[in-house]
């Protein structure tokens, strides 16, 4: 606006600038603060959910510490929470978690296809990295239970594999002793070897174990053949 312009001009030209563009500036300051007012509800309503989530979390792992093998009514407490957790908090890891404590439940009860759906639900929500290597793990162990050797070998045939080679090994082995295939279970349960630390001793003599049955296996059919 032109310093030289007379007060009744300068406010002539304000008068039409605002005609122009008043409406448009109420519209994005409104617009403004309702997006700040609603990030910092949005906000607010997540911090509220996590910590309910946490809150229910812990009441769980408090029954599984005070009480290893729980009775049938903390069982079906246990149960019921954890259910709750998937339901209301399928995108967090409350919920992920929630679904792997629900299939070591039906594990223990001998409910395979039903361990089976909860880790599948779980691998479908799983974003993070070792989190989705961990469940896929375990579904393998639970296919391989249910003589679904194919599936579990189809399942842990991934390329990046991270800190969890070892345990694909592993069950790679698992695997193929299901299908009589002594050699390549070898093969499997000497890489799940190299893949330990000097810290995993426990898992090193399991391992150690399976490969010795396989190997004896495999020295009786060469030995019947000849």
């Amino acid at each position: 606006m032109s310093a030289h312009l007379t007060e009744e001009e300068q406010i002539e030209a304000l008068k039409r600038w605002w005609d122009e563009n008043g409406k448009s500036l109420v519209v994005a300051v409104v617009l403004g603060v309702g997006g700040y007012m609603g990030f910092n509800a949005w906000q607010d309503q997540r911090q509220a959910s996590a910590e309910l989530a946490s809150s229910q979390f812990e009441d769980i792992t408090e029954l599984l510490t005070a009480e290893p093998q729980l009775s049938d009514d903390n069982a079906a407490t246990v149960s019921h929470l954890a259910s709750g957790l998937k339901a209301e908090h399928a995108d967090t890891l409350y919920g992920i978690n929630a679904a792997l404590l629900l299939a070591k439940q039906a594990i223990d009860k001998g409910e395979l296809a039903q361990a089976e759906a909860e880790l599948r639900w779980a691998l479908e929500q799983s974003e993070a990295e070792n989190v989705s290597h961990l469940v896929r793990v375990r579904l393998a162990r639970v296919l391989v239970a249910q003589e679904k050797a194919d599936e579990a070998l189809a399942l842990v045939n991934v390329e990046e594999q991270g800190a969890f080679g070892s345990l694909y090994a592993e069950v790679k082995g698992d695997a193929y002793v299901a299908q009589s295939e002594n050699a390549k279970a070898a093969l499997a349960y000497e890489a799940a070897l190299a893949g330990l630390g000097a810290q995993d001793m426990a898992r090193a003599n399991q391992i150690r174990m399976k490969l010795n049955s396989v190997q004896a296996s495999a020295v009786n059919t060469e030995e019947k053949g000849a």
